[in-house]
């Protein structure tokens, strides 16, 4: 790979005042630091219908063929949540849905939850699942974000969390760098 890995990040919060969108931009500007092109789907801007599996795709509305596009077009996915009762919102496995593994197949993931305590765990290994059903490639550092490592701005601020997110990103860009088919 030649060209600047791309990465796409999804950020499946529909809250106004996003502490995941904001967590999430905080990654891609690290990732961007290093050399990557970014961008990022936030939900709460970018609206999918419900899905409902309809056989012809090409009656969704347009944001859907964007998001299937977009994911096709990056070398690395960035899927971020926040925790709902345990698991990723519904907000991003509905877009999730919308995705195949043509598009998906062979593609670097990361993983991101945000959420307070234990819970975020359960959120990342659902957005694992969800990864290996497509047939991605997760990169081996996940971040689950508690609000432990959150400031007041809704940004990250706790120096371990922080590392963390960077050596999540390095990884990202060294898989995409190392699996890339382009």
């Amino acid at each position: 790979m030649n060209a600047a890995p791309k990465i796409l990040a999804i950020s499946g919060s529909l809250s106004a005042d996003s502490r995941t969108c904001k967590i999430t931009e905080q990654v891609l500007d690290l990732a961007k630091s290093k050399g990557a092109q970014v961008e990022l789907i936030d939900l709460r801007k970018h609206v999918l219908p419900l899905y409902d599996d309809r056989e012809n795709d090409s009656t969704y509305p347009a944001t859907v063929q964007s998001l299937k596009e977009k994911i096709k077009s990056s070398d690395v996915i960035i899927l971020s949540t926040p925790v709902y009762h345990g698991v990723m919102s519904g907000a991003l496995k509905n877009a999730l849905d919308f995705v195949s593994m043509d598009q998906c197949r062979k593609k670097i993931f990361g993983a991101i939850s945000v959420s307070g305590g234990m819970a975020g765990i359960n959120a990342i290994n659902g957005l694992l699942f969800t990864i290996q059903a497509l047939e991605g490639i997760s990169g081996p550092t996940t971040l689950a974000v508690p609000n432990s490592a959150i400031g007041q701005d809704g940004r990250l601020e706790d120096v371990r969390t922080l590392k963390r997110a960077s050596v999540m990103v390095d990884e990202l860009l060294d898989f995409a760098k190392k699996f890339s088919s382009k």
